[in-house]
């Protein structure tokens, strides 16, 4: 079906602070594995060999997150850095594509809830092979993000910190991301 019936909360204005958690394997005080986090860190060191470029990605990551948080993403760029893949539970990617290295982030977003968005896995996105080998790859990235989203909505994916923002919440700091 069409997907792009509903827009994603990134193209929506906040009034008030929105966050964008990473989904963690276990509650907070159990001092879980962060799924993105690590896959940030194990992407970008990959992909990206020099510490300079490695720095400069972490960049462009975080800060597209934040203008997602902030409901900036404008959805007529020439990017069109947001789409809907797959539903029940609706999980959404932003996209990078940096020095042709197409990156992914997969999330869940509710604005009846805190965290609004919530981080599910990060990827380079499989490129090779046929258009169905590539379509069967995405649905397989996309199964492990809705696994994730069930599995750990129990203990509210590690954020545990209500209208705060946790420590597994996106900052600012590149260097944490590296």
């Amino acid at each position: 079906g069409d997907f792009m019936v509903q827009k994603s909360l990134c193209f929506q204005k906040a009034e008030l602070e929105r966050f964008f958690h990473c989904c963690t394997s276990a509650p907070a005080e159990n001092n879980p594995n962060c799924f993105v986090k690590n896959e940030i860190k194990s992407v970008v060191l990959s992909n990206f060999p020099a510490v300079g470029a490695r720095y400069s990605v972490a960049g462009k990551i975080l800060g597209r997150v934040k203008q997602a948080e902030k409901g900036n993403l404008d959805a007529e760029s020439d990017e069109d850095p947001v789409h809907r893949i797959a539903s029940q539970p609706d999980i959404w990617e932003i996209r990078w594509n940096i020095k042709d290295i197409p990156l992914r982030l997969y999330y869940a977003e509710d604005l009846g809830r805190k965290p609004e968005f919530v981080a599910l896995s990060f990827t380079r996105k499989w490129t090779d092979g046929t258009a169905e080998e590539i379509r069967k790859r995405q649905n397989e990235d996309a199964k492990v993000a809705q696994e994730r989203f069930e599995n750990c909505s129990d203990f509210q994916w590690g954020h545990d910190k209500g209208r705060k923002r946790c420590e597994y919440c996106f900052n600012d700091k590149t260097g944490e991301w590296l």
